[in-house]
């Protein structure tokens, strides 16, 4: 894990059921380690590295994770910011569902509230709710599937 809190995952792990985990590829994480893709932004082509929050997958999907708090939407200028960013992870192509977190009432009424600023294909991220006096989470809207064109598995070798 990351100073900044995030978790990078190698291409490659060995394992030895005497010794655990033996060795790992690439062996130092950058700042440019993580999923890429090719920034629209800039003349020149070139891959420009993306981490989540969070990621999960259960042998089937790869979830994205993305956590935000209400501080992230008090002006207009951050809101399109945090959408910007959930486009950017949806048309990766790697997850197969993308998620916002964040508190589960303020997600409800955001959702109840202003339901058009998820528009086009943001309809399709997911929104989830963390109730943090029950210790629960719940799901305010479900994700729905994305077109997944590209996959990257971490390869576990046993020794």
């Amino acid at each position: 894990m990351s100073e900044s809190g995030h978790v990078f995952v190698p291409d490659e792990i060995k394992i030895s059921s005497n010794e655990g985990i033996v060795s790992w590829k690439p062996e130092r994480f950058t700042k440019f380690s993580g999923w890429k893709h090719e920034s629209p932004a800039s003349p020149v082509p070139k891959e420009v590295p993306v981490r989540v929050d969070l990621c999960s997958y259960d042998g089937n999907e790869v979830n994205c994770f993305e956590v935000k708090i209400p501080k992230e939407f008090t002006s207009e200028r951050k809101a399109i910011r945090v959408l910007q960013q959930l486009y950017t992870y949806m048309k990766l192509g790697v997850f197969d569902r993308v998620w916002l977190v964040g508190p589960y009432d303020w997600l409800k009424q955001l959702w109840e509230g202003a339901p058009e600023i998820f528009f086009g294909e943001l309809g399709k991220v997911g929104i989830l709710g963390y109730e943090y006096s029950k210790r629960k989470f719940e799901v305010v809207k479900d994700a729905e599937k994305l077109n997944v064109k590209k996959r990257e598995y971490i390869t576990i070798e046993e020794v």
